[in-house]
């Protein structure tokens, strides 16, 4: 205060910074709608004050009470401040959990796809497995196939010699026994021949033992009375046994 009174440039510098930094003050607080009625009132009497010229420490007072509200202003900005500082915090604290959440849903997700892979693994290892034990049963079985085969073919050979050294004892014997067929016609007929010849002979040995017989009972009958009884006997004896020979068949 007593620079004030010792100085009365600094003091009406003084009192024009709070008259227009109270303008100033007023006029956002209307922009801004504000009802507070005890800061627009002490805004107005300090205004009001200072175009009338009051004392001192009237003056003084209203200063203090300017920047006792300048201080509420502050801590009201403050307070705003620290308010939005905490709903960025609370927002920020939510995005946090929620990105925990989502990395223990991923985490998750990331074991059971490890654990997935991991099964996959062990299936694909399995496949391979038989893929390899199957590769190895169907080379074996294509080499036992190609042995069996060739063997097949082997055998088919000998099959195909055999059957041609068959076929070839089968002419042979065809046309042997179409030559013993003929051979056997020509001994029959030889035979047939030789039998005819014989029968011809027989028939000529029988027509002249009938003959013989025919002769023997004529002289019987001419010459009887002069045969003795055994001569008799072996006459008719040789006449009986001529007509017992009979030569049809």
């Amino acid at each position: 205060m007593a620079m004030t009174k010792c100085n009365p440039t600094l003091n009406e510098a003084s009192n024009e910074f709070i008259v227009i930094h109270s303008k100033k003050l007023l006029e956002h607080k209307k922009l801004a709608g504000g009802h507070n009625s005890v800061v627009s009132t002490l805004l107005e009497e300090l205004l009001h004050t200072h175009s009338i010229n009051k004392p001192d420490a009237e003056m003084n007072s209203i200063k203090k009470n300017v920047e006792q509200f300048l201080q509420n202003l502050k801590e009201e900005k403050t307070s705003r401040e620290g308010h939005k500082i905490k709903a960025t915090l609370d927002d920020l604290k939510g995005k946090l959990e929620w990105e925990r959440r989502s990395r223990e849903k991923t985490e998750l997700l990331n074991t059971k796809l490890v654990h997935e892979l991991a099964e996959a693994n062990l299936l694909a290892q399995q496949y391979m497995r038989n893929y390899e034990k199957e590769k190895k049963e169907k080379e074996l079985m294509g080499e036992v196939y190609d042995e069996l085969a060739m063997q097949i073919g082997e055998e088919k050979a000998k099959l195909m010699v055999i059957l041609s050294e068959s076929r070839r004892i089968c002419e042979e014997v065809e046309e042997e026994r179409k030559m013993m067929q003929m051979t056997e016609l020509w001994r029959e007929e030889r035979v047939q021949m030789k039998f005819l010849d014989a029968q011809h002979v027989l028939e000529d040995k029988y027509n002249q033992l009938v003959q013989l017989s025919a002769c023997l009972e004529m002289f019987l009958i001419s010459r009887g009375a002069e045969l003795d009884t055994k001569e008799l006997e072996d006459a008719e004896r040789i006449k009986q046994e001529v007509e017992s020979i009979n030569i049809q068949h």
